[in-house]
């Protein structure tokens, strides 16, 4: 071993041990975990999923009226019983927590679970079973007025943790 790596764990040792040696203080530190060989979930069989909008007046983009189903399905093997299931839609939201962000200036995605807005970017907790979650998105104009149409697309990732 080289000299400098003796002289450092000794620095260490004569930083650490006094400070530890004036805590009268104990506390237990339990940990524990569940290592698995592959992730036990698959969302949508492992299929990009595709929405399309189509042709979108931007008196119908308020982010309510036009929803289209995303058509996700999240399965899950060897869980335990008492494992629930939690779910984030990962992109880029910067004009509010619940929109993601698109391709063109001043539209929006809003997504929902079972009827609810859920945030872009934030876990939120999967129906018992999984299989009965309906994600649903709708396009919404957002702050400025879009003066011109266009095209709009937007990209999303959805995760799946066990809780």
């Amino acid at each position: 071993m080289c000299a400098w790596k003796i002289a450092a764990i000794a620095f260490l040792f004569g930083v650490c041990l006094p400070g530890y040696a004036v805590d009268k203080g104990a506390m237990t530190v339990n940990f524990r975990g569940r290592v698995v060989d592959k992730n036990p979930c698959t969302i949508n069989n492992d299929e990009q999923i595709i929405v399309p909008f189509g042709n979108v007046s931007k008196k119908d983009a308020d982010g309510v009226t036009i929803k289209k189903n995303l058509n996700v399905s999240v399965k899950c093997t060897g869980l335990s019983s008492g494992d629930g299931l939690r779910m984030k839609i990962v992109g880029s939201s910067n004009t509010y927590g619940y929109i993601l962000d698109t391709s063109m200036k001043g539209m929006g995605i809003v997504f929902y679970k079972n009827g609810s807005r859920v945030d872009i970017n934030t876990w939120f907790n999967l129906p018992v079973p999984a299989d009965s979650l309906i994600l649903a998105a709708s396009p919404d104009v957002i702050g400025e007025n879009i003066s011109t149409g266009g095209d709009f697309n937007a990209l999303a990732t959805l995760l799946v943790n066990i809780q």
